[in-house]
């Protein structure tokens, strides 16, 4: 039986996770993780996860475990940036 430490147990679990994802990723282009979809949309990873958990920008896949990473299709991705833009762009000619 071998003995890690809990440092040692976070990175092969990082390892495993990203190795993961970027096998996804490979086979299915067009998904974008959240700090991509972030950029899109000009807002911090945290907001998009809550538009996700609030059900505004579905969620293509969600890795396993508890706080699974999620990718969304870059179609929905850009749907959402457009309409945040143009709501923008009403607000700012109504002022």
């Amino acid at each position: 039986l071998v003995r890690r430490s809990p440092m040692q147990l976070a990175r092969i679990w990082l390892l495993r996770k990203h190795r993961h994802m970027r096998m996804v990723r490979h086979m299915l282009p067009d998904l974008l993780p959240t700090s991509e979809a972030a950029a899109l949309l000009r807002c911090t990873p945290s907001t998009v996860a809550r538009m996700a958990a609030a059900g505004t920008l579905p969620v293509a896949v969600r890795a396993p475990g508890e706080r699974g990473a999620l990718l969304f299709r870059r179609a929905d991705v850009e749907d959402l940036a457009a309409q945040r833009r143009d709501a923008d762009l009403d607000k700012w000619a109504a002022s």
